[in-house]
């Protein structure tokens, strides 16, 4: 059947709003493919069972999330783990960012998508979060000539419950394995200042891109 709204995100002018599709009510591997569409409210006639466009995806889309300054980037979440970004404002007739690696980081799915400030690269690099416990710091560079691009993961953390003060409560009777057992992550927030406050690895060479 057809996948609920999941996610809602508008760009940075006002002038796109983006709409993700998918369940999180899923057994195993989502196998079917969804999509996320987009409205341009700026046109004279909107139809709201009509997009300007469709992104199709391999699986539910969980979270999506504009860039916060560019307002043709769009970056998408599936339940699979993997991650998708389009450049709307590419003459290509597929607007979809080169994604590296994004196999190797996240096994569930991506519950939530950020945008930090990095003041020592001057850009915003996108984070997520996982139902499986993991963050990862992604970097991104789109062609300002053609609008195509390259998305890789710089650096990846998992949040383990016996290093979480809040989780040390009800770990107190548990079992001591439990202590090393990564807790999935369904919401996170940033502080404004920025959280990446130091280089993270493989953003200046081109490990990060070829996974080495």
């Amino acid at each position: 059947g057809s996948k609920a709204a999941a996610s809602v995100t508008w760009n940075c002018n006002g002038s796109l709003l983006a709409v993700a599709y998918g369940s999180m009510r899923i057994r195993g591997t989502d196998t079917q493919p969804s999509s996320v569409a987009v409205w341009n409210l700026q046109r004279l006639f909107i139809k709201s069972d009509t997009p300007d466009e469709l992104l199709d995806t391999q699986a539910s889309v969980i979270s999506a999330s504009f860039h916060p300054f560019h307002p043709a980037i769009l970056a998408a979440g599936t339940f699979n783990g993997q991650l998708a970004v389009w450049n709307l404002g590419s003459s290509s007739a597929d607007k979809r960012v080169r994604v590296l690696n994004d196999s190797r980081v996240h096994r569930e799915a991506i519950t939530q998508i950020e945008w930090s400030y990095d003041p020592k690269q001057a850009e915003h690099k996108a984070v997520t979060a996982s139902s499986d416990g993991t963050l990862a710091i992604w970097k991104l560079h789109v062609d300002a000539e053609d609008g195509t691009g390259d998305c890789w993961p710089l650096a990846t953390f998992t949040m383990v419950a016996g290093e979480l003060s809040s989780a040390r409560i009800g770990l107190a009777t548990a079992h001591k394995s439990q202590a090393d057992r990564p807790i999935g992550v369904t919401c996170f927030s940033l502080e404004k200042a920025s959280l990446i406050g130091a280089s993270t690895p493989g953003e200046d060479g081109e490990d990060a891109r070829s996974g080495k």
